[in-house]
């Protein structure tokens, strides 16, 4: 979906700083840190990902917040010791999937900010349309260029021995799987070249001698039950997103349909047991239209924040929904760029406050 110049939904999760082996020391996130400063600082903290993979770390996304894990499953982001540094098949010439990490900044308080970019290979051209004139602009990409994204991470105060809170502004080719995945190739890179290979050395519990490195994991920040949520919160847009494609354009041999999509407004705000009729009614309706998944938008009563949750429509009761945490940022003094330059200051400063706000880390 095209980033808004508005807003920008926020995923939020739990970074947990492991180790390779797992009786390896465990290492603050303060000091790997300093490792992926080091890596990028030697500008080499870029590498080059096939189309396939990308398109699987989406996947693996979509399945992750769909099919609700729970917090406690410590599972390692998948592929985080495979570099990818192939040219993506059937790109246009000169196009790569480039993934960087062009800067962090670690705050006095400790809180630390990624800053990525990420090249879409696969990515059509942007065009303008002048509705007054009917003229059509397309923007072409220069040689080496592709489709933009950026996007920041931040990462704030510990939960709990080596869990951090953590939350990804969500932009295209830049998922959490892809991130963290990225994140451990370069926190190897920068071991490797450690001038002080015997800071990565320890002692296992039969006495022998080891080298380690430090290797990062996440969990999806899960919310309470959905029905518990509506209680305070008012139910305001609905989107149904169906992959299974109905064949209404089968006698079109140019075209293949891939997803569809219908955006419902919720026309006075719902609250409680009214919202959630509501949405058993639209999931059985889903359901029967072979829909798969429902993105719904909440809005808070108190303080009028806006957040997002993602749902299968193979679930009976929505009451029951526990979903992966997104948060709506929005009232920007300008419009947002769908890649920077460089760190934005106004979008961290409000990513930040969210990772702060002990309310949403339950």
């Amino acid at each position: 979906m095209t980033p808004s110049v508005n807003e920008r939904t926020v995923l939020l999760f739990n970074l947990i700083a492991g180790a390779v082996p797992a009786e390896g020391p465990r290492v603050p996130f303060a000091e790997i840190a300093a490792v992926l400063k080091r890596v990028q600082a030697a500008g080499q903290a870029i590498e080059i990902r096939d189309a396939n993979e990308v398109a699987r770390e989406d996947e693996a996304e979509f399945l992750a917040e769909t099919q609700a894990p729970q917090v406690a499953a410590a599972a390692p982001a998948p592929g985080a010791d495979v570099a990818v540094m192939e040219r993506p098949v059937n790109a246009p010439a000169g196009r790569s999937n480039a993934l960087i990490l062009q800067d962090i900044d670690i705050h006095p308080d400790g809180t630390v900010a990624l800053f990525f970019q990420a090249g879409d290979a696969q990515g059509t051209n942007p065009a303008f349309l002048n509705p007054t004139t009917r003229g059509i602009r397309v923007a072409r990409p220069r040689a080496g260029e592709s489709n933009g994204y950026s996007a920041h991470l931040i990462i704030g105060p510990p939960r709990q021995d080596g869990v951090y809170r953590a939350a990804l502004e969500r932009m295209p080719s830049l998922g959490r799987n892809a991130i963290i995945s990225f994140l451990n190739r370069l926190i190897r890179k920068g071991v490797e070249t450690d001038d002080n290979p015997a800071r990565w050395l320890f002692v296992d519990p039969g006495r022998r001698q080891r080298s380690f490195r430090p290797k990062l994991s996440s969990t999806l920040q899960m919310s309470r039950q959905l029905g518990h949520d509506l209680q305070d919160n008012a139910l305001t847009m609905v989107e149904l997103i169906g992959d299974d494609v109905i064949d209404e354009f089968d006698e079109f041999d140019q075209v293949e349909p891939i997803r569809r999509r219908i955006e419902l407004k919720v026309v006075s705000d719902r609250y409680g047991e009214n919202a959630v009729n509501l949405l058993n009614g639209i999931l059985g309706r889903a359901r029967n239209l072979r829909y798969s998944r429902m993105d719904i938008k909440l809005r808070r009563t108190a303080s009028g924040q806006v957040s997002s949750a993602r749902l299968s429509t193979e679930m009976m009761n929505a009451a029951e929904a526990v979903y992966a945490r997104n948060e709506i940022i929005t009232d920007f003094n300008e419009e947002l760029e769908q890649c920077w330059e460089s760190i934005h200051r106004p979008t961290v400063a409000k990513i930040k406050r969210l990772v702060q706000n002990a309310d949403l880390w339950h």
